[in-house]
């Protein structure tokens, strides 16, 4: 999930509030200690099997990706494209993204 605000950290508490009001769980966190904010966030809901990721956007590279996502659910909620998400995996070239790579390799029309 990508989102642009104004105010990230007031947005990441709000977000985050509402999220554990939901049945979330608060999973892996980095960058909380950081002046600017934490980097990453995970909510899992274990009922529903849901993983929700928040990443804030800190470089120009993450800035970008933002101004590209695009709106889903009426424009509530904006998506990084497909070939940001590549980008994104690749540079953290983890075991899963490399299998989620697979996946998002095999979408038609990718730019």
């Amino acid at each position: 999930m990508t989102v642009a605000t104004q105010d990230p950290l007031a947005f990441l508490g709000r977000r985050q509030s509402t999220l554990l009001e939901a049945g979330f769980t608060s999973g892996k966190r980095f960058g909380d200690n950081l002046p600017s904010g934490p980097d990453f966030l995970r909510f899992d809901h274990a009922e529903r099997a849901i993983l929700l990721e928040i990443q804030t956007a800190k470089t120009d590279f993450q800035r970008t990706l933002v101004q590209r996502a695009v709106a889903v659910r009426g424009g509530e909620v904006r998506v990084a494209t497909a070939e940001d998400l590549i980008v994104l995996k690749l540079i953290a070239n983890r075991p899963k993204d490399q299998i989620d790579l697979l996946g998002l390799v095999e979408i038609e029309d990718l730019d």
